[in-house]
């Protein structure tokens, strides 16, 4: 039999490649309320927690290897057991309130006494204060809050004519200088020079060099190193880290401790 001729193979279309749609992110409403949600919580979530510690009743960490005490009252605490300050720490090294939750207890020895602020402000319990505790035998101090705006040397007269003289086992005079004492358009060098003339106008009277109270960031910011060095220094840092100026006196480490004997939260420091 013939063979048959082969019959050619019709080739396959291939189909055509398919165009990449290109990907789109659609933004909807619930993506942008996540996002608020993550800004919002890292916003408030370091506040938030040391609020719950406060609900909570834990206090603040109290620095280790220093045993003196010394806190600061002004009219705010309107009632102070002067016979029985002490600060009580938990096992955890906080500051407690819970007697039965006190592991050590530190008595207070030290204490400063707002007097004035400005060129005619004066502390309306500052005499209560300043007499309970001379009557409690402890060592007290009396510091002046500074006003950028006011004349130095009357700020100096308004703290000479309420404080008085001074004992010899009475703490140095303090100026308070912070952020409520000046304003936004403050001269630096003016608030430098003025806070000068008020610190020697004290250590002229009183015959022992005045401190200066403040914060880090107010330190750095506004305060000259000529004027810091010359002066020393009680600084108030909010932290489980020591003020990194080395020559403080005095470190305020919190604005609410509980102490026995006053109500309300008080600033405590620790002495060097």
């Amino acid at each position: 039999m013939a063979k048959q001729a082969a019959k050619p193979v019709a080739k396959k279309k291939r189909p055509a490649a398919r165009k990449k749609k290109k990907k789109t992110i659609e933004i909807t409403w619930k993506h942008v309320v996540v996002v608020l949600a993550v800004l919002f919580l890292v916003a408030v979530l370091p506040s938030s927690i040391k609020l719950l510690g406060r609900i909570a009743g834990g206090g603040a960490y109290v620095p280790e290897g220093y045993s003196g005490f010394c806190l600061d009252v002004s009219h705010y605490q309107e009632k102070v057991d002067w016979a029985d300050l002490r600060v009580l720490v938990d096992e955890s090294g906080r500051i407690t309130k819970d007697v039965d939750k006190a592991e050590r207890s530190f008595l207070i020895n030290r204490v400063y006494i707002k007097a004035t602020e400005g060129e005619s402000t004066k502390d309306k319990l500052f005499q209560s204060h300043w007499d309970g505790a001379a009557s409690a035998g402890l060592r007290r101090g009396a510091y002046h809050f500074f006003i950028a705006s006011k004349d130095p040397s009357k700020q100096a007269d308004n703290y000479i004519a309420l404080v008085g003289p001074l004992h010899p086992s009475d703490l140095p005079p303090v100026v308070d200088v912070e952020a409520q004492s000046v304003r936004r358009n403050t001269d630096k060098a003016k608030l430098n020079k003025d806070l000068r003339t008020l610190l020697e106008a004290l250590e002229k009277n009183y015959g022992r060099r005045p401190w200066i109270y403040t914060n880090e960031s107010f330190l750095k910011d506004y305060l000259d190193e000529e004027l810091v060095d010359d002066y020393p220094l009680w600084i108030a840092r909010y932290s489980r880290l020591k003020p990194t100026n080395k020559d403080w006196k005095l470190w305020q480490f919190t604005d609410r401790a509980h102490v026995s004997g006053i109500a309300q939260p008080v600033d405590l420091s620790v002495i060097k």
